[in-house]
């Protein structure tokens, strides 16, 4: 059986190529994980608990040290959203087969914004 090409446009937007040396500095409600891209350029699910959200697909597999992860200029870098059953958008079918490392920003519990509520008093 053979995958014919999606006919809806992705919601992954590619950063700009050469984009600068950015540092990302990971919060407490960050999760990063490693995945695989898929057939026609989908990385693997993310789970249902995150759908809808918005996460950062760098290509490769990034270590994180001191609750940072370092994005070069030539890494690259693509925005996406996961659908309704945990998918994330194709960030291309090129990049089948390569490792990538996610980035989701998860929402804060209710016990949660209250600590930090309380520490900012």
């Amino acid at each position: 059986m053979s995958e014919k090409p999606s006919n809806k446009p992705s919601k992954s937007v590619l950063w700009p190529i050469n984009h600068w040396r950015i540092i990302i500095i990971l919060e407490s409600v960050n999760e990063v994980l490693h995945r695989t891209v898929m057939a026609r350029g989908i990385p693997t699910n993310v789970g249902i608990a995150n759908a809808g959200k918005h996460c950062i697909v760098i290509l490769g597999h990034k270590e994180i040290q001191d609750h940072k992860i370092e994005l070069l200029a030539d890494d690259t870098v693509y925005t996406c959203v996961a659908d309704s059953k945990g998918r994330l958008s194709s960030i291309g079918p090129k990049n089948v087969g390569k490792d990538v490392t996610v980035l989701l920003r998860l929402e804060l519990h209710k016990e949660d914004k209250k600590g930090t509520e309380q520490e900012e008093k």
